[in-house]
């Protein structure tokens, strides 16, 4: 009885010393594999993911594997119930999916858009909004963003009764990078840079209509600024970027459907944003 006792132990203390061991894969192909297609390899294992998450943020091959003619990177801590092989480790680049990279929800706000009707420009009150970016990327200094927003732009024209409350609506797509400029143990700054082109859609202001504006326009915008990530993994922080918009709603010179008045964008926005990322990704 004793025996069995004994036993019952022992393959219960082999089991939970096998179970949940936390370990990170690595990989690199180029300069740093000389006379091989790619160098593969494991780390741990580490008792747990916090403890997992430290060692790979500290593994200085992080910075080695991204260097010139260097292409790989460290993979993220996963809990095994065995120490994985190199086999277990994927050759960089060979992966299909896309990568979340980042995202934000932002406060958009500045100065008024503007009603011109040949003669006269008039400004309306400041506008004021919110969006939302999601960007997907491998790697930070190049990714594909997509944004979504909603401001409140009230606009007036002398020949309007009341001022009317306007809402637009960007839809963008484009490109945006990330380099880093400081990375410290809980402190990461990093430019922000985006360049997007995509469709404005207009809600309210009846006069816009009853002028001959169409409710559908082309935009760009382009965005410079600076995040900050803080905390022990640096996942979430704060941005602060300005936004340039370009484009109008309404032609006066169009040949087919002239507009009695065009109305325009303001040319700078200040953009205050909460910031979270994958910190799974190299950054």
């Amino acid at each position: 009885m004793r025996a069995g006792v004994v036993v019952v132990v022992l393959l219960a203390t082999v089991g939970v010393a096998d179970a949940g061991a936390w370990y990170y894969t690595w990989s690199c192909a180029g300069a740093c594999a000389p006379n091989q297609l790619a160098i593969r390899g494991v780390s741990g294992p580490f008792a747990s993911e916090e403890m997992c998450n430290d060692a790979r943020w500290g593994d200085s091959r992080r910075h080695e594997f991204i260097g010139p003619g260097n292409l790989g990177g460290l993979g993220s801590c996963t809990e095994y119930d065995r120490a994985p092989s190199a086999d277990d480790v994927g050759v960089p680049g060979t992966t299909s999916k896309i990568a979340r990279q980042r995202y934000s929800l932002g406060l958009v706000g500045g100065a008024p858009w503007h009603v011109t009707d040949g003669t006269t420009e008039t400004a309306g009150e400041r506008t004021l909004g919110v969006d939302v970016q999601v960007v997907a990327g491998a790697r930070p200094r190049f990714g594909v963003e997509l944004g979504l927003g909603v401001h409140r732009a009230p606009v007036r024209a002398p020949g309007w009764m009341a001022s009317q409350t306007m809402y637009v609506i960007p839809l963008t797509v484009g490109l945006t990078s990330s380099p880093g400029l400081v990375r410290a143990r809980k402190l990461e700054l990093r430019l922000d840079l985006g360049a997007d082109m995509g469709f404005l859609f207009r809600r309210g202001c009846a006069a816009c209509t009853t002028d001959g504006v169409e409710d559908i326009s082309f935009v760009y915008v382009l965005r410079a600024g600076l995040d900050t990530y803080f905390g022990m993994y640096r996942r979430v922080g704060i941005g602060i970027s300005g936004v340039f918009m370009f484009g109008k709603q309404g032609d006066r010179a169009d040949a087919l459907t002239p507009s009695a008045i065009e109305i325009e964008p303001p040319t700078f926005l200040i953009r205050v944003a909460l910031l979270g990322r994958n910190g799974q990704l190299f950054w």
